[in-house]
């Protein structure tokens, strides 16, 4: 009766476990904040980049390339060329208990240290800067022989031309923030002879998904059915 109480224990505890992991990744759309065109004569090399619609994964990571003003090119959210310092705002679906937020952001020109930085905006009126430091997490988009940089997620280079690519950083929301909702991102540049740009974001929530749910609660209930069953006196 034992083992068979901790099979049937081992058999809900594999069903809890073998549901989808409860933070997911999911693609934003940050295209109310495009200013250029990634594809188009805007960037060196531009045309090697996917256009808009096109998924990169890097690091196990998906993000989708946003359509630019319909031209099925892909878009970038792009801070003012050697102007003074400015600020996009990026308006997105709201979205609750958000625990990290992936992004490809890539520096124009390079510009050294502190460059600029995402602000995240969550509701009540709070805030999270994230730092886009050259040479930490940020450099160059067109020049693939610089060494890897330890807050860089990742690289994606492109065949079209090897020398552009994009890199990924990997954005660890504070537990102070987890619980409120992500309203809108601001991107500014401090150092107006980098000017940072961004072309995608995907975000990871800490809510399990309602699939996971049934699974976890079916596999308590084989628990408790289990326990009862171990409870029952025996009949003579």
């Amino acid at each position: 009766m034992r083992s068979m109480m901790m099979r049937g224990i081992v058999a809900a505890c594999v069903l809890v476990a073998a549901g989808p992991a409860l933070a997911t990744g999911t693609p934003i759309d940050i295209s109310s904040g495009f200013t250029l065109d990634l594809n188009g004569s805007d960037y060196t090399s531009g045309s090697s980049y996917p256009v808009a619609g096109q998924t990169i994964t890097i690091g196990g990571v998906d993000f989708l390339t946003g359509d630019f003003e319909d031209t099925g090119d892909s878009g970038v959210v792009q801070t003012t060329y050697r102007s003074n310092p400015t600020s996009i705002n990026i308006d997105i679906a709201d979205i609750a208990h958000v625990t990290t937020l992936y992004t490809l952001i890539n520096s124009a020109f390079s510009g050294g240290s502190t460059v600029g930085y995402l602000d995240l905006n969550f509701s009540d009126g709070e805030t999270y800067s994230y730092a886009l430091t050259e040479g930490y997490n940020i450099r160059d988009h067109n020049s693939a022989g610089q060494p890897n940089l330890p807050g860089i997620y990742g690289t994606e280079l492109f065949p079209g031309d090897p020398s552009v690519r994009l890199d990924a950083q990997e954005i660890d929301v504070p537990l102070q923030y987890q619980g409120l909702t992500l309203t809108s991102l601001t991107l500014r540049n401090t150092n107006v002879a980098a000017n940072p740009f961004m072309v995608a974001a995907t975000v990871v929530t800490g809510v399990p998904e309602a699939a996971t749910w049934a699974m976890m609660l079916g596999g308590f209930s084989l628990i408790g059915a289990t326990l009862r069953t171990r409870r029952r006196p025996a009949t003579a």
